[in-house]
């Protein structure tokens, strides 16, 4: 899977993937209500603002075609398509030639993981518009294309409660495949809680199309993917990026390098991990006036950096960070 841009359903949808896997070496789905509903809200913003969103006159009377009314509304979706999608950001993985067909993610877990739990209550609330196309898109032979393959527990109840929520409107905690220690697993823990959540925020905020969002969400939803398997990958994105004007967070740049020149699949895993544990700090504490935790994250590698310099004897560097 080369370096780019994604939307959610390709990264699904995918001659090269087959299952998206969370690594033993991954820390547990520890997304909240805060950072779920925090999520939801943005991209709910992003979906209206494409619904109401208009192309500038100017772009259709540039682009008018008297015979041919069809371009003008390809024309219509192509630039609300660009302008009103929803970005979540970079994610990152690795394949491994023993298992293919199989990433394994490094970062970009609990956005990966919330999403697919958001289309889930999505079928479950919409199950005759929605259950065969998530079904055909995203499962693979009865099974969700998203596992925990290497936590048994997690990965057995994610299976069954995906299987159940898009069949039966049944409440999930009677079920028998739920085992009574299962809050003991943070990841289960996390999922059915989660799951409620989002209910209830579908519940309270009453959208007059639910199955349109959800195509919303898998089509119009777009992230960077970056291999850590590939160093030259790193400069590719660079570059197809700036040909396309956008930027990258500096954390960003700086997070791909260094995850390039590790050796290891272990070392690229653990600190991934670090690093993600660091973001999700900053995005629980960005305020409520921050959209994102980029501000503070890049605040805090800076002085990172600088103590770095200064423990080394650069002092003047040091202060110029500051």
């Amino acid at each position: 899977m080369k370096a780019g841009k994604y939307c959610f359903k390709e990264l699904f949808v995918n001659r090269y993937v087959e299952q998206i896997i969370v690594p033993e070496i991954q820390r547990d789905y520890v997304w909240e209500k805060t950072q779920v509903e925090g999520l939801l809200s943005s991209l709910v913003d992003d979906y209206k603002a494409y619904k109401s969103g208009q192309v500038p006159s100017y772009l259709i009377q540039a682009n008018l075609s008297p015979n041919d009314a069809v371009d003008i509304e390809a024309l219509k979706t192509f630039y609300k398509k660009r302008k009103f999608a929803s970005n979540i950001g970079f994610i990152y993985a690795y394949n491994d030639a023993s298992y293919p067909g199989k990433y394994f993610l490094i970062d970009g877990q609990q956005r990966i993981t919330t999403l697919y739990l958001v289309l889930v209550t999505l079928v479950n609330r919409n199950r005759d518009a929605l259950k065969l196309d998530f079904e055909k898109y995203y499962m693979l032979n009865k099974q969700p294309k998203i596992g925990y393959k290497v936590r048994l527990e997690s990965d057995d109840i994610l299976n069954n409660f995906v299987s159940h929520v898009i069949e039966s409107e049944d409440d999930v905690q009677d079920q028998r495949w739920l085992p009574y220690s299962y809050e003991n697993d943070l990841t289960s823990k996390n999922l059915l809680e989660n799951y409620k959540v989002i209910q209830n925020y579908f519940d309270e905020e009453e959208l007059e199309d639910e199955p349109d969002f959800y195509h919303y969400l898998e089509e119009l939803t777009e992230f960077w993917y970056f291999d850590t398997n590939v160093s030259e990958q790193g400069e590719e994105l660079y570059i197809y990026m700036n040909a396309r004007g956008e930027q990258m967070q500096s954390n960003e740049n700086l997070k791909a390098d260094l995850l390039s020149r590790f050796e290891t699949i272990e070392e690229k895993n653990e600190y991934g991990r670090k690093w993600e544990e660091w973001q999700d700090f900053f995005w629980k504490h960005k305020g409520a006036k921050n959209q994102t935790a980029d501000i503070g994250f890049n605040q805090f590698l800076t002085c990172i950096a600088g103590l770095e310099y200064y423990l080394k004897g650069n002092r003047e560097i040091f202060y110029q960070s500051h």
